[in-house]
């Protein structure tokens, strides 16, 4: 079973690399573009470069290596072809399945990945160390109010399904874990800093997975479009529902950027910090851009890597193409920039302590 598992998954991965080779593709179709337009000779003296020809080449093959070096006329029928590629695939998968177990079992025996334990103790070994990287970095009480309030979002959903009999508002869940995820990324940004293990690649490779995810976070206030595009009898319902749902998940982004600050202020110092906050505000608007009027995802830099770059291409060619798209990601970034200075500034009040007076005590 754990095979069979391994193999989807690796058909999956399959899938994966066929989208990256195609953003590939798409890629050199664009450098070419750009060179000719550079050289002025667009148009009149098209260039053609031997890497799309060979990216093509590699395309061809990891779909379907037999219709490839097979006469055409064999694969003219659809359903043949189509019953190649899904054998194509579970093949390929079948590869990269060997591939990850050979993969793992070398990480066990070098002692990068723990030794084969229970569900159980996997679990309880997980979930010790998520509550250690919490003590260590004091936001345990932070990430339990926060818990507190995704359960309450969750539990307001679902009776909104239930008392209306509709599922409209289920993406809210999803958007809420996709909220969380950034926290994740942050407390193990901030474990490897703790360790002294910041000039490797799993450092690196977690800080540029957070700044993906990041925009998920703040990204719910924009889901308060669904309450204009028709007439909501429940309108002020639905209204304080998102309104929840997106305070929560702009103060769970809030959280690890205030982690991923606390790294940066070590190792650059505290005005570096406020000029990665700067950056990080400028940057995440524009992912909220792209993935409220695009419509893509974090995980389309993997999947979907020409859909992306199509986005932030068209952007960059005419960036007030229309009235939102500049105005937005320059209007959202400074929301999040003055929203986290004022909850930094909250969060960052004196204590008082007993006995001690704040001024003039006032009436009731």
């Amino acid at each position: 079973m754990r095979t069979i598992c391994v193999i989807v998954l690796a058909t999956f991965a399959h899938r994966l690399l066929l989208q990256a080779l195609l953003g590939l593709s798409s890629l050199a179709a664009f450098c070419r573009s750009a060179l000719e337009a550079v050289i002025g000779f667009g148009g009149f003296m098209p260039l053609h470069f031997s890497v799309e020809r060979r990216l093509a080449r590699v395309l061809d093959v990891l779909t379907n290596p037999v219709r490839s070096l097979a006469p055409a006329p064999v694969w003219e029928s659809a359903a043949a072809s189509n019953l190649l590629l899904g054998v194509n695939s579970l093949i390929w998968g079948a590869c990269f399945g060997a591939m990850i177990l050979v993969m793992v079992r070398a990480a066990r025996k070098h002692g990068s990945l723990p030794a084969k334990q229970s569900r159980v103790g996997m679990i309880r070994f997980n979930l010790a160390n998520l509550r250690n990287l919490l003590v260590d970095t004091g936001t345990l009480a932070p990430a339990l109010a926060l818990l507190f309030a995704s359960a309450v979002s969750v539990a307001l959903v679902f009776a909104r399904m239930v008392w209306t009999e509709h599922l409209r508002y289920a993406f809210l869940v999803w958007n809420l874990f996709l909220a969380w995820l950034p926290l994740l990324f942050a407390l193990l940004v901030c474990e490897l800093h703790r360790k002294d293990r910041t000039r490797n690649g799993t450092f690196a490779g977690l800080c540029a997975v957070w700044l993906l995810f990041f925009p998920n976070a703040p990204y719910i206030f924009t889901d308060l479009i669904h309450l204009t595009t028709r007439f909501h009898p429940h309108f002020w319902v639905d209204l304080t529902l998102i309104l929840i749902c997106a305070l929560t998940g702009l103060v769970l982004g809030f959280l690890s950027l205030y982690l991923m600050q606390t790294v940066v202020a070590r190792m650059f110092g505290r005005v570096a910090s406020w000029v990665f906050v700067a950056v990080i505000a400028g940057l995440s608007s524009f992912g909220v851009y792209l993935g409220r009027f695009v419509r893509v995802n974090s995980w389309d830099v993997v999947t979907r890597p020409g859909k992306l770059f199509d986005g932030i291409h068209s952007w960059v060619s005419d960036p007030f193409a229309h009235s939102t798209a500049f105005a937005f990601p320059v209007l959202f970034a400074t929301f999040l920039f003055v929203a986290y200075v004022m909850l930094y500034a909250l969060t960052h009040l004196p204590q008082v302590k007993s006995g001690v007076s704040l001024g003039k005590e006032t009436p009731l």
